[in-house]
């Protein structure tokens, strides 16, 4: 039967090469979207905030207050893009928004001390110390523009911050604040700088594509 109409056997294998063609085209589509989607998912610093979100619970459960309170301990990080630091995340223990993107210089606040020195670095505001003056000293003492100083939280107390390095180069810079003097004691300092060492070899695994 086939043998008297020839046409249709090429018209089948001609069906049967457009549909292979398709197919192929398809795959490699998808293959490539993958890629694309996995490189993304490689510049975003989102995954980020799960690491973040461990080192805020671990501390929460060393100090029994789970679940903690929102603005108890507020945990971001700042990546290094000299002479300006970042911020990569929105608050991790906050409601806190919009954040993201916010650049400061190197040379002043908390995370420009640490991203100079390569230091853990904390400090605390007296309890006492009405906020107008704790914005005073902040311009003053640690070289933080008026508007930046006044952008920061009235109810924080307590400061620390602990560089994220690769050798000797700090590559961005995590930052903690809290609500209460006293809060960075040294069982909790140390806690959060096991955190970050854990951090930092994540980043190593996950971004440095000379691992790969």
């Amino acid at each position: 039967m086939l043998l008297d109409h020839p046409h249709r056997v090429q018209e089948g294998t001609l069906a049967v090469a457009l549909v292979a063609v398709c197919f192929l085209g398809g795959l490699r589509i998808a293959q490539s979207r993958h890629r694309d989607a996995e490189e993304e998912r490689a510049r975003r610093p989102d995954e980020l905030r799960g690491c973040l979100l461990v080192i805020h619970r671990a501390v929460a459960g060393m100090k029994g207050n789970l679940p903690p309170p929102e603005g108890w301990l507020r945990i971001t990080i700042h990546r290094v893009d000299a002479p300006h630091l970042e911020q990569m995340l929105e608050y991790v223990g906050s409601d806190d928004r919009g954040k993201v993107g916010r650049r400061f210089s190197i040379h002043a606040g908390l995370i420009g001390v640490v991203a100079r020195t390569g230091e853990m670095r904390g400090f605390e505001r007296p309890k006492d110390m009405p906020f107008s003056e704790w914005c005073d000293y902040l311009v003053d003492h640690h070289g933080m523009t008026r508007d930046d100083a006044k952008a920061t939280r009235e109810d924080r107390f307590a400061f620390l911050g602990v560089p994220i390095k690769k050798g000797a180069s700090v590559r961005a810079v995590v930052y903690l604040d809290a609500g209460e003097t006293g809060f960075f004691d040294k069982s909790v300092a140390d806690l959060v700088v096991y955190g970050c060492e854990g951090l930092a070899a994540w980043i190593d695994e996950r971004y440095d594509p000379s691992r790969s």
